[in-house]
């Protein structure tokens, strides 16, 4: 892996490593919402829910969609789901440190 490849995984890394952001996309991965669905799916408060959604945006990870006079966010590559559930399937496997992992 090169030192970009690198640089992009550790800054994707970090995107995901905000509980709100994953309650986030947990929402949003039986399909487009509104702000206030998200909300209301995920127990956080608007403001961070905006503020989340506009950061997973940014990141490429979620698009929006003006349909009706709402704005629906969605999952632009559902794959981070199955990347997320590999990474969550390791963790149980081999709990950090990793570096010490025979498993």
């Amino acid at each position: 892996m090169d030192s970009a490849a690198i640089v992009q995984l550790a800054s994707t890394f970090k995107l995901l490593s905000e509980p709100s952001r994953l309650r986030v996309l947990c929402a949003l991965q039986s399909g487009p919402r509104t702000v206030s669905d998200v909300v209301t799916a995920t127990g956080i408060r608007q403001a961070n829910a905006s503020k989340q959604l506009k950061r997973l945006e940014q990141a490429g990870l979620l698009r929006r969609q003006s349909r009706q006079g709402y704005v629906y966010y969605e999952i632009c590559n559902s794959a981070i789901f199955e990347w997320c559930a590999a990474i969550q399937h390791q963790a149980y496997a081999c709990p950090i440190p990793v570096m010490g992992c025979s498993r």
